[in-house]
């Protein structure tokens, strides 16, 4: 995507493997707009544990589903959390045009810590939710301020008809 040259990516991987491999590629292909935070945009600014199924870097690491049982063998890693609307206030990222949110179960606390931003510039968000409780909290805080549920064409779909694919939700204007 084009951001133009004022414009800029900030990107939250908390992954450590994940985080390398992204810096590896901005770095690469000289990606000078595009800011890195190797850490989970949340509410808090602080850490939150990330459980490990299938090795740091997969596609299946993820922040505990609010009905996933922890088992003694659960393998898990403590990861750095940033709350987005303090990066926007202490001017180290822009605030959001578009936000991608695809935080594997983490949505509705990514969100909360982004509300300020998103109350101020209604950007447009492409949502993948991993759970229902994750795309309800989402819709909790959303929905107030007018968003709306589309399928990624544009065409309305509303909230309780998403299932588990990726979903625009769009501000009224």
């Amino acid at each position: 995507m084009q951001v133009g040259p004022t414009g800029e990516v900030a990107t939250f991987e908390p992954d450590p493997i994940a985080c390398r491999r992204l810096m590896h590629h901005v770095t690469l292909n000289r990606l000078a707009n595009v800011r890195v935070f190797n850490a989970a945009a949340s509410d808090i600014h602080g850490k939150a544990k990330m459980i490990v199924t299938h090795g740091l870097g997969s596609a299946m690491t993820h922040f505990r589903y609010d009905d996933e049982p922890l088992l003694s063998t659960t393998q898990m890693i403590e990861v750095p959390t940033v709350v987005p609307d303090e990066l926007v206030r202490a001017k180290r990222v822009l605030p959001p045009d578009l936000i991608k949110l695809d935080v594997q179960g983490h949505g509705a606390r990514a969100v909360r810590g982004s509300l300020l931003s998103i109350t101020a510039t209604r950007p447009v968000i492409v949502f993948s939710p991993h759970s229902q409780p994750e795309l309800n909290g989402v819709r909790e805080m959303l929905e107030p301020l007018g968003y709306a549920c589309c399928a990624l064409d544009g065409s309305s779909i509303g909230w309780g008809a998403s299932g588990s694919e990726a979903l625009l939700l769009l501000a009224n204007r």
